[in-house]
């Protein structure tokens, strides 16, 4: 889930550059598995994360340029721990289902 703080001079063209972003991220309509529609929405959350990124970068750089690189290489940081995360939590899930997948037929 995402929030976008906008700002501005005006807040219509902040409005309008959202909505021209959103637009550009659309996904077709597809009938498919759900494996595709679950691909599909990992694609659509993971291009919205990327423009989240970008906006939030943008508003660094404007409210204090000083600071902005070290908040992009904290946030950059962060996602590489979350992938590291997410890889061995895979990883643990994968050895979970080996062993029980052992034990089942270890019990045939």
């Amino acid at each position: 889930e995402y929030h976008l703080l906008v700002a501005g001079n005006t807040l219509k063209d902040e409005v309008l550059r959202v909505e021209n972003m959103l637009e550009r991220m659309k996904v077709p309509e597809t009938e498919g598995s759900a494996e595709e529609g679950e691909e599909i929405l990992k694609s659509l959350e993971a291009k919205i994360g990327e423009e989240c990124r970008r906006y939030q970068e943008a508003l660094w750089e404007e409210v204090d340029p000083a600071t902005a690189e070290k908040l992009r290489q904290a946030d950059a940081d962060i996602r590489h721990r979350e992938a590291m995360v997410s890889k061995a939590r895979e990883s643990i899930e994968n050895e979970r289902e080996t062993q029980e997948q052992m034990l089942r037929e270890f019990r045939a």
